[in-house]
């Protein structure tokens, strides 16, 4: 509705027209604040003011601004950049001076912002362009991933974003943008003009980028094969006597980081990938818990092998894996090798598009892929909320004395306390009633408070949620006993959920310096 309401009044300001009164001449920058008051308006009404009442809109949400700077030292003379904070993604759009004259430099990056923003500035939109809008930026958060990886030298990524914006210049999203720029310069017809050496010259930029960025991932490829050739290190973990199962059930951190370290391809890896997994196997080796996270799981153990170990002193131990170590087979040591293939499957929601160039690999894909099938996923589910844990407890099917089919427990509810580096919000869900959080790949003994077979039946005083969650709360000193109550208040865990989800994606998508206002006049 906002988005339909909106661009009415974008093409009201495209003529020139006041909210109030006859028409009248703006300068461009005021043509600009005016758009980036529209922009910005329109996000907030959108997602709730920042509230953020919906996890959905966390996937969606982002704050923008339009800024004019002294100068911009690039061809275009203008750029977009994107960072992190405490209210989530902000992208700015930065322009200089020059564009006033020259609007053809701003054209392009101002089309890319109303598609990050979800602002139309025309009516007539096709239905293809639409899909992909929903495709390529249904979150800015994917497109903040995309471009950290293309500004830390990743061709792959370069030739993606270079896909995008032929595809944008192509699309009926393009020809308002040409309209309005036109409009406030009084350069009538003159980027439209240049349109089709635009779509040319971003084609043809495109496809050698492709070439590029598909000899880098064959060099990349062959250097973690040599890697593995010459060193022999995969087949040496593989031999050895302990697996990975058991050196988790054992608690060795360090020997089970660098096992995965030494089963990731790095080489093939993008710089967002690389930093998520630095920072996990990190929280692997070195554990924090005064910033840790409580969170709950339905075990189902079709799918969760859960890992059972009696110590010598009477202790029993449980662990637990994603599910792309326990659906494979062999050792749980080399079912690691899959995370090479696993990444190339999960990690690139738009490859079917764009198959004819290299494979982007974002954590951010990874995280929605997820939320979709988590089946052959890197990633455990988690949620602060135990009744939705409960949900997904497993139960199979089996024949009574009678010959009539009954359901029996089949899993349990698992409460873990874990480095909240390596448990996180999984903000590109779109599944808002989860609350879901992630773990990556393993769930060590030591990170477990409490497991509870089967379902909670009341028999016993100690066989209700009641009593489960105390127990929790007592060994974390947290206020888990909340949930007692299933019509408890979620706005805390809503808060909690932002937060601690937007600061994953700060750690490992680092801002960049020149994301830093530099404006002498900011537009929100």
């Amino acid at each position: 509705m906002f988005i339909r309401v909106y661009v009415v009044l974008a093409i009201l300001l495209i003529h020139n027209f006041t909210f109030a009164g006859p028409p009248q001449e703006l300068s461009f920058d005021e043509s600009i604040r005016k758009l980036a008051f529209l922009i910005g308006d329109n996000m907030s009404r959108k997602h709730g003011g920042g509230i953020y009442e919906n996890q959905l809109e966390l996937r969606e949400a982002a704050v923008t601004a339009i800024e004019k700077v002294p100068l911009i030292d690039n061809e275009s003379h203008s750029r977009i950049v994107s960072s992190y904070g405490s209210d989530g993604i902000t992208i700015r759009l930065q322009y200089d001076e020059t564009v006033e004259k020259k609007p053809e430099l701003l054209f392009k990056n101002l089309l890319l912002f109303t598609r990050l923003s979800h602002f139309d500035l025309g009516a007539d939109i096709r239905v293809a362009d639409r899909e992909f809008d929903k495709l390529i930026f249904d979150s800015p958060h994917t497109w903040a991933e995309l471009q950290f990886n293309s500004e830390k030298g990743s061709l792959a990524a370069r030739a993606r974003l270079a896909h995008i914006e032929n595809d944008l210049l192509k699309s009926s999203f393009a020809q308002p943008t040409a309209e309005f720029l036109e409009q406030i310069t009084k350069t009538s017809g003159r980027i439209q003009r240049l349109l089709p050496s635009l779509i040319q010259d971003s084609a043809k930029q495109a496809q050698e980028l492709d070439q590029l960025a598909l000899k880098s991932e064959r060099l990349q490829k062959k250097s973690t094969d040599t890697w593995r050739s010459e060193t022999k290190t995969l087949e040496q973990w593989e031999s050895q006597a302990d697996k990975l199962n058991d050196l988790i059930l054992k608690n060795d951190r360090p020997a089970v980081a660098q096992m995965i370290s030494d089963f990731l391809p790095w080489a093939s890896m993008s710089p967002s990938e690389s930093s998520a997994w630095n920072l996990w196997l990190e929280a692997i080796r070195h554990p924090d818990l005064t910033k840790s996270t409580v969170a709950f799981r339905g075990v189902d153990y079709a799918t969760d092998k859960i890992q059972r170990i009696n110590m010598p002193d009477g202790e029993s131990r449980v662990a637990f894996m994603s599910t792309v170590l326990t659906k494979n087979q062999g050792s749980y040591t080399r079912r690691l090798r899959s995370l090479s293939a696993n990444r190339l499957q999960n990690g690139d929601i738009a490859v079917e598009k764009y198959k004819s160039g290299a494979t982007v690999v974002g954590i951010s894909d990874q995280m929605t892929n997820h939320a979709h099938e988590p089946r052959s996923s890197s990633f455990l589910s988690f949620t602060y909320d135990p009744w939705v844990a409960t949900k997904f407890v497993g139960r199979k099917k089996i024949l009574d004395d009678k010959g009539k089919m009954k359901h029996i427990p089949n899993g349990g509810t698992l409460a873990v306390r874990i480095d909240s580096r390596r448990l996180f919000p999984n903000i590109m869900s779109e599944y808002p009633g989860e609350i879901e959080l992630l773990a990556p790949l393993v769930i060590f003994p030591d990170e477990v408070v409490a497991y509870k077979e089967g379902p909670f039946i009341g028999q016993t005083n100690n066989d209700t949620m009641e009593a489960f969650l105390e127990t929790v709360a007592e060994k974390t000193n947290t206020n888990v006993t909340i949930w007692t109550d299933r019509a408890a208040k979620k706005s805390v865990f809503k808060f909690y959920f932002k937060r601690d989800g937007y600061k994953f994606m700060e750690n490992f998508l680092p801002n960049n310096p020149i994301s830093a206002p530099l404006c002498s006049r900011i537009f929100r």
